[in-house]
């Protein structure tokens, strides 16, 4: 065999590793990107923990309202929204938040991963009935986060608190 025979098969081999590993963390990721609110979880969109979460953060959204209302500046509120694209559902946060007559408006603070219709920091408008979630951080505490607090419960206790722990212990 010849020398650049033997460097092509390596160069091929080494693409082929790179392929196969890049393969496998898009289809079992907990990937930390586009936001520090929260990682990428991949979740059914039948999942009963998730749902439930979304229920909750729906129900208890007037906590926010009022926080928002305050005009207090120590505080980072942002809101969850369901972004559909071609069939494509993409679950975005909403920063540089704004609320007036039930319709909170702001700017998407993620990367999309699989939504193409928008791109961090686009303006976007949501009812209050159609947020997904919330969240505000306040005195280094988070509050709210119902989804990634759900989303939470397919890792073990230690892992679950761990992660807690990285995002301010959330209430």
């Amino acid at each position: 065999m010849t020398a650049k025979f033997i460097i092509s098969a390596i160069i091929l081999t080494i693409i082929v590793i790179i392929a196969i590993v890049t393969q496998y963390f898009e289809n079992n990721r907990v990937d930390f990107g586009g936001t520090d609110k929260d990682p990428i979880f991949t979740v059914s969109k039948d999942n009963e923990l998730v749902n439930t979460a979304i229920d909750d953060a729906r129900n208890s959204i007037d906590t926010l309202i009022t926080e928002i209302k305050k005009g207090e500046n120590n505080f980072l509120p942002s809101v969850k929204v369901k972004i559909t694209d071609k069939g494509q559902v993409e679950y975005m946060w909403l920063s540089e938040l704004k609320y007036e007559n039930g319709i909170f408006s702001g700017k998407i603070d993620n990367d999309p991963e699989t939504v193409k219709t928008v791109y961090y920091g686009d303006p976007w408008q949501v009812n209050k009935g159609e947020i997904c979630d919330w969240i505000y951080q306040k005195d280094g505490k988070l509050f709210g986060n119902y989804t990634y607090k759900a989303s939470l419960k397919k890792f073990s206790i230690e892992k679950q608190r761990l992660l807690l722990k990285d995002y301010g212990d959330t209430k």
